[in-house]
């Protein structure tokens, strides 16, 4: 986790780094045994709460020549608690089996792939979240196939994975672009 710290202190340099060092002490009381992170809780809850982790959804994705390939994954809820409640749409990222990705695993479990969100010390060591597929559901077909045990909720966040969580949608979607990106917006 301090890697990770100090991987989005490079992307965010405006990081006091009194700020960042302060962080990774805070890190310290979340620490398991030989340095384990507990990014679950030990039950789920009874509603709908974002890094939910739903145990298949129908995800859908268009290929290069438009054809259409669907694939029943795991599914991470990324609409804010707030929204499941209350907004008609959710929004949910696939978990991809690792061994169906050619990445260096050891950068990944570091948290270094921008779009890829890896939860340690859980049964979800053999998945990562990829956070470039994001697909939209209509609540109430969620809670139709959760109320007909059609899909089951296996586990929502703790503390600290969902510190981990908004961490990674932050890296992923609001790191800044290249001077280059930037130099050309400007009026």
């Amino acid at each position: 986790m301090p890697e990770f710290i100090d991987f989005t202190k490079s992307l965010f340099p405006s990081i006091d780094p009194y700020i960042a060092d302060e962080v990774k002490e805070s890190l310290k009381q979340f620490e398991e045994n030989g340095g384990r992170y507990k990014c679950f809780t030990n039950h789920s809850f009874s509603f709908l709460s974002q890094g939910d982790i739903l145990d298949k959804l129908k995800f859908i994705k268009i290929s290069e020549g438009g054809q259409i390939i669907e694939k029943e994954l795991k599914a991470l809820l990324l609409s804010n608690t707030c929204d499941a409640e209350n907004d008609d749409v959710l929004l949910f990222a696939p978990l991809i089996p690792l061994a169906n990705l050619k990445v260096n695993h050891d950068t990944l479990k570091k948290n270094r792939i921008y779009k890829l969100l890896y939860f340690p010390g859980h049964r979800y060591d053999d998945y990562v979240v990829d956070l470039s597929l994001v697909s939209s559901f209509s609540k109430g077909l969620i809670n139709k196939l959760l109320n007909n045990e059609i899909i089951q909720k296996e586990a929502s966040l703790s503390d600290f994975g969902y510190y981990l969580f908004l961490a990674k949608l932050t890296v992923h979607f609001m790191r800044p672009e290249d001077t280059e990106v930037q130099e050309m917006r400007e009026v």
